[in-house]
């Protein structure tokens, strides 16, 4: 995908939120983008937001620099044609091959089944702050044990480590499993965020290769995957890329 033109119209969207909004290119250099102000834009699109830029052929991940006077300016966060980025990382991992004809299942994020409170659950009164608090504290708990079970039952908790390239379009890693072009496969994996975040989603075989030793690397692009999904990738992404970053910067300085 090339440079996006000035006039070009576009979708985007404010992570984690799901509405689209419909805005127009005012400029574009290799490092930002400038977006018109929609008249239905959020109120409060602050620095440091991340946003979601689409159109017909592409997802591209921005963080807002400014939002002042006519636009929105954003800071790419690509890397050349791809629209997110790529990291490398260890993690659990379970994989299955679909056979096929059967119907795939709706992706899901595993950990997310959890039970919320409020100070709005309760009339005024009738709770006093010390109950509350302690009732308050018992769902936390409650919410860390559904959330375990959880992992557990997606096989999470003894799944292999696997080392992986990973963004929110697709993963490659290795298998013991002789892939071909096409195959589809259940993933399932734990992403190292805090607290841990299981995805449960599939991918499509579009590169493989025999490395030897009765292993196989395939490029896996994931598809039917959901918006909460794909945005619970970015995020990790995004913080896995800013630890490499923070930590090359700390190792050049010892070197210096």
């Amino acid at each position: 995908m090339g440079m996006l033109q000035p006039g070009e119209m576009i979708y985007f969207r404010v992570m984690p939120d799901t509405k689209q909004y419909h805005g127009k290119i005012v400029s574009s250099s290799k490092e930002t983008l400038l977006l018109e102000h929609p008249a239905d834009t959020p109120p409060t699109i602050d620095k440091g937001r991340h946003i979601i830029v689409s159109g017909e052929h592409f997802d591209y991940f921005t963080e807002v620099l400014t939002n002042e006077g006519a636009g929105i300016l954003l800071k790419k966060l690509w890397e050349e044609k791809r629209g997110y980025f790529r990291v490398d990382d260890v993690f659990p991992v379970r994989y299955q091959r679909v056979t096929e004809n059967v119907p795939l299942k709706k992706s899901t994020v595993l950990s997310q089944d959890v039970i919320e409170m409020s100070d709005t659950d309760l009339p005024d009164g009738t709770v006093s702050p010390k109950l509350w608090k302690m009732l308050d504290s018992m769902n936390a708990k409650l919410n860390m044990i559904l959330e375990r079970l959880n992992l557990e039952s997606a096989g999470l908790t003894t799944a292999e480590n696997k080392m992986v390239n990973v963004s929110a379009t697709g993963i490659r890693m290795s298998l013991q499993d002789r892939s071909d072009i096409g195959d589809i496969y259940e993933i399932k994996m734990l992403l190292p965020t805090t607290p841990p975040v299981g995805i449960e989603t599939y991918g499509r075989v579009v590169r493989a290769r025999d490395i030897g030793n009765g292993e196989y690397e395939v490029g896996l692009q994931f598809i039917e995957m959901e918006d909460d999904v794909r945005d619970e990738i970015i995020r990790y992404t995004l913080k896995r890329q800013r630890e490499v970053m923070l930590k090359e910067r700390q190792q050049r300085g010892n070197n210096g």
